[in-house]
């Protein structure tokens, strides 16, 4: 029996647990709630492919290697499935959760890390050990970075639904541009161009709130 699967599943579990004791709440609901968000998104992206590949599509990595306009459109499909079945999954780690964007952010983290570590379990079933433990240590990150904007979903709660379909959209084609990158001349350099994209933006955009928030403090009458 292959090992690389059973290395990927527990690299998922390590991650979603290191995470959630750091979530506040309980430690073993957020890692019952990271673990179950994980494998709805990874059931709901395997039926999604299933059903483009029943429509007569061909969804694979070689098609998105080829570049084109061919590898564009099947790059956005993986993007919007992906990233469509992460949104349901962190919808459902969010159940019981307690609000904030502490909490957020770990949600967001975790069903990305077990999405990953999942991914790369199956397909990385005939890789080396060594090959597969390697991705699902490394693209847990890769897939939060691309997931950023569903955060604005989590956060807004019953509000931020408004978000829904401009978050997927960004997310999907963040995941699509990543993955096309590779097929460029940029390669590599170019797919972490656009995974730090999303991290900057809002690293930014707080930075900005944060003085504005000054601004309008410092601008305030002081009280007698």
């Amino acid at each position: 029996m292959a090992i690389g699967p059973w290395l990927c599943a527990a690299c998922g579990v390590a991650w979603i647990a290191g995470l959630a004791w750091r979530t506040p709440g309980s430690g073993l609901a957020a890692v019952a709630r990271g673990v179950a968000g994980s494998l709805v998104a990874v059931a709901l992206a395997w039926a999604g492919y299933l059903a483009l590949e029943h429509a007569g599509a061909q969804v694979s990595w070689g098609e998105v290697l080829g570049g084109g306009a061919s590898g564009a459109l099947v790059a956005a499909a993986i993007g919007l499935v992906e990233e469509g079945a992460k949104l349901v999954g962190m919808a459902l780690a969010s159940v019981g959760a307690r609000p904030g964007g502490r909490t957020v952010a770990s949600t967001v983290l975790s069903v990305s890390a077990g999405f990953a570590a999942l991914e790369a379990a199956i397909s990385l079933a005939a890789a080396e050990p060594e090959l597969a433990l390697v991705r699902a240590l490394l693209a847990p990150v890769a897939h939060a970075a691309l997931s950023a904007p569903l955060a604005l979903v989590l956060v807004g709660g019953r509000s931020g639904m408004r978000w829904i379909v401009p978050a997927l959209l960004l997310a999907a084609a963040l995941h699509g541009a990543a993955d096309l990158s590779l097929a460029t001349r940029f390669g590599r350099a170019g797919y972490a161009a656009v995974l730090l994209a999303p991290p900057v933006l809002l690293h930014l955009h707080a930075r900005l709130g944060g003085l504005r928030a000054a601004r309008q403090g410092a601008g305030s009458p002081r009280p007698a």
